[in-house]
């Protein structure tokens, strides 16, 4: 398999440019992609640990699901989540290219205005509003039980 390195020439550079891209948005050559097995690691581990999982779990063991039943939920999840990531992330590791660039040349740059804005709209509201809730109603649990007259 041909290990071909992607690059844009300095006249092209300068068209888009002209076209309103700044630097981050031009593919990167395969030695500013420096990303590793570390990085892509941490990254999973990121999206798998976190309270709404760890609530999850509690829930599911409150409902009555065994301990194994669960842990089996959370692998197959955890690599499911991971196989979606790795898919989402496929052009940008193979040119170079940051997510708003592989929907522009998906959808054209009008249409990329809409499954951008979606994806910050998840990711920015609802799932960070998600993590803020329940990180705040832990919080709130643990100043709870340190001062009980806090929570009346």
């Amino acid at each position: 398999m041909e290990n071909k390195d992607y690059q844009v020439s300095e006249e092209e550079a300068a068209r888009y440019r002209a076209r309103g891209y700044n630097e981050d948005m031009l593919p990167k050559t395969r030695e500013k992609r420096n990303m590793g097995t570390k990085n892509y690691f941490t990254l999973w581990m990121g999206s798998v640990h976190n309270i709404p999982n760890y609530t999850a779990v509690g829930g599911f063991l409150f409902l009555g699901l065994s301990p194994i039943n669960v842990m089996l939920a959370l692998i197959l999840s955890a690599f499911v989540v991971a196989l979606f990531m790795t898919m989402n992330g496929r052009a940008g590791s193979k040119y170079g290219i940051p997510f708003a660039i592989h929907l522009r040349s998906v959808y054209g740059d009008v249409g990329a205005k809409l499954p951008g804005f979606l994806r910050g709209c998840v990711a920015a509201i609802a799932w960070f509003g998600l993590q803020n809730y329940t990180g705040s109603l832990a919080l709130l649990v643990l100043i709870g039980k340190i001062w009980p007259e806090f929570l009346t």
